[in-house]
């Protein structure tokens, strides 16, 4: 269950809100709720709590048939809600109940923070977690790790066309990061693919070249957490398979004879390797 959630996808213009079963969701111990449909482009908050809350995060959440899962956090709002009392959320266009209903998602509360330092959090799968300002995180399948790859834009056409990565342990503290971008905008490299494997002592970066070299490498990077360090794996492309399977197994192409390959991560060899400095 998700913390005032409504279904806004599944509502349109002239329906009847009481004809829906699934209008509601509410998580216990959620110290906000939504009285009223949210149909519009804006939301009515209310504490229902004890505590005085300093702030909280909207996030849009994806169902996966009855485990919800984050798909986008929009940034922190800083609107103090004393007990019982209730805010007004609202805007233009790209508000997050529209935002939501664009992606086909929930919306729902991500995070509350409240005045004494306190916070409440979903308990919501989070996954792959992308977030407004274009970054997306994935945790590792123990949920102590999380790979975040950020966006970095063209300075000329000013849309993101390449990456940076960046590893952070469950502290928040930085592990490993590599900048996969350019000076040009599209001589280096955008990641479009990230796997954990199943064991979580690796993760796999699948790339692409932002200026469209070579459409069929598609290079692979790894994080290995014993090392704690980055390798690009030489002599493989993802382009046209890239998956894991327990426990520490990745399915990618030889290059350049494009023929299957498996691979047992914990077992490469130096030579298969060139690490990312």
């Amino acid at each position: 269950m998700l913390c005032a959630i409504y279904s806004v996808p599944g509502v349109t213009a002239g329906q009847s809100i009481r004809s829906r079963k699934d209008i509601f969701r509410a998580e216990a111990g959620c110290p906000l709720v939504s009285p009223s449909p949210v149909t519009g482009s804006a939301l009515t908050l209310k504490n229902q709590g004890q505590k005085p809350i300093a702030g909280y995060t909207l996030a849009c959440f994806r169902m996966d048939r009855t485990n919800p899962t984050v798909d986008l956090v929009f940034q922190d709002d800083e609107y103090p809600i004393e007990p019982g009392d209730s805010i007004f959320e609202g805007g233009f266009d790209d508000t997050p109940p529209n935002v939501c209903r664009w992606r086909k998602r929930l919306i729902g509360i991500y995070e509350v923070k409240f005045r004494d330092g306190t916070s409440w959090q979903t308990a919501a799968g989070i996954v792959e977690t992308r977030k407004w300002d274009g970054s997306v995180s994935y945790k590792s399948p123990d949920k102590r790790i999380v790979a975040v790859v950020h966006e970095a834009r063209n300075p000329t056409l000013r849309v993101a066309t390449e990456s940076t990565v960046s590893i952070l342990g469950g502290d928040g503290a930085s592990l490993a990061s590599h900048d996969c971008s350019s000076q040009e905008g599209d001589q280096g490299y955008i990641v479009d693919g990230v796997r954990w494997t199943p064991d979580s002592q690796f993760c796999i970066f699948r790339l692409r070249s932002s200026g469209g070299h070579s459409p069929m490498f598609a290079p692979i990077v790894i994080w290995n957490r014993k090392t704690k360090r980055l390798y690009s794996l030489v002599n493989y492309t993802a382009d046209t398979v890239f998956s894991v399977a327990a426990p520490d197994k990745l399915k990618a192409s030889a290059w350049p004879t494009m023929k299957p390959a498996t691979l047992s991560l914990h077992v490469l060899i130096d030579s298969e390797l060139s690490e990312l400095r």
